[in-house]
C-alpha cells in the first residue's frame, strides 16, 4: 500500500486479515508473592517457587504445544469433493495452502491469516484453522483444568517483520479478549460473522469456479460451529454437535 514505510529488511503490506487471540486465565495467580531473587534449594520458600514454575511456564508451554498440534493436523479430516481431473486436484493442492501464522505473545497465542487472495487462493484455510483451533484449545483447557479465554475478528494489519503482527485487527482482538469474553469461551466479533455470512451469500460459483466453491462452503462451515450467548454475542460453540462432528 503507497504511503507506508519500510522496515531496512522487510516491506509493510497493510491487508485485511482474520485475527484470533487466547489468553492463559490464572496467570496472575499463580504468580503471586513471586519476588526478584530466586531462593537457593534449602530455602523454605523453594518449593513453592518450583510450583509457581510448573503451574505458570508450564501451562503457557502445555498450551503452545497443543495450539501447535492443532495447527499441524487442521484440514486433515476434510475430504475434498471428487477430484476427478488433473485440473481440480491442481486446484485442491492450491487450495490447501494456507498463510495462517502465529505469534507467541507472554501468556498468550495470536493466529492471524491474511484474507488476501494474492497470498492464497482459498483464504478460507486460514480462517478456518484460527476458529477451529481456538475451539479447540477452549476446550481442552476445561478438560485440563487450564482455562482459556480468546476472540477472534476481522480488520487491517501490517506484519512488521516476519512474525511480529501489528495493526487494528490485533487491537480489536485483545479488546474483544480482555472486555468482554469474560469466562472461558470464544467470542467472534459482529465484522467476523457478517464477513462469513457475506461469503456464504455470495453468488453461486460457475461449476469450474473450484476454488471459489470451496471458499464459500468453508465459510459456511464456520458459521455452523457459531452460536449467539446470552449476551448476544457469537461464540464458537466448541460443545455443539456441528463442533463435535467436525473435529
Amino acid at each position: 500500500m503507497p504511503g507506508i514505510p519500510e522496515t531496512e529488511h522487510y516491506p509493510l503490506h497493510a491487508k485485511n486479515y482474520c485475527v484470533g487471540f487466547v489468553d492463559l486465565l490464572g496467570q496472575r495467580a499463580a504468580l503471586r508473592n513471586q519476588h526478584l531473587v530466586v531462593p537457593p534449594a534449602d530455602d523454605p520458600e523453594h518449593a513453592n517457587f518450583i510450583n509457581a514454575i510448573r503451574s505458570s511456564v508450564g501451562a503457557i508451554l502445555k498450551l503452545q504445544g497443543d495450539a501447535r498440534a492443532f495447527l499441524e493436523q487442521s484440514g486433515r479430516s476434510f475430504r475434498p469433493p471428487p477430484l476427478d481431473s488433473a485440473e481440480k486436484r491442481a486446484a485442491y493442492e492450491a487450495m490447501r495452502r494456507t498463510h495462517r501464522k502465529e505469534q507467541w505473545w507472554s501468556d498468550g497465542i495470536l493466529l492471524y491469516a491474511s484474507l488476501a487472495e494474492a497470498d492464497g487462493l482459498c483464504p478460507m484455510n486460514g480462517v478456518y484453522e484460527v476458529v477451529v483451533t481456538l475451539g479447540c484449545l477452549c476446550l481442552l483447557g476445561l478438560a485440563q483444568r487450564r482455562p482459556i479465554r480468546g476472540s477472534v475478528d476481522v480488520a487491517w494489519g501490517v506484519e512488521i517483520r516476519e512474525g511480529q503482527f501489528y495493526g487494528a485487527a490485533l487491537s480489536r482482538a485483545y479488546q474483544l479478549e480482555s472486555e468482554v469474553a469474560g469466562y472461558p469461551r470464544i467470542v467472534v466479533s459482529a465484522d467476523a460473522v457478517e464477513f462469513l455470512n457475506s461469503l456464504a451469500r455470495s453468488t453461486a460459483p460457475q461449476p469450474e469456479d473450484y476454488i471459489g466453491s470451496f471458499n464459500r462452503e468453508m465459510g459456511r462451515l464456520c458459521l455452523q460451529i457459531l452460536t449467539t450467548d446470552a449476551d448476544g454475542y457469537a461464540i464458537v460453540d466448541y460443545l455443539g454437535v456441528p463442533f463435535q462432528k467436525l473435529i
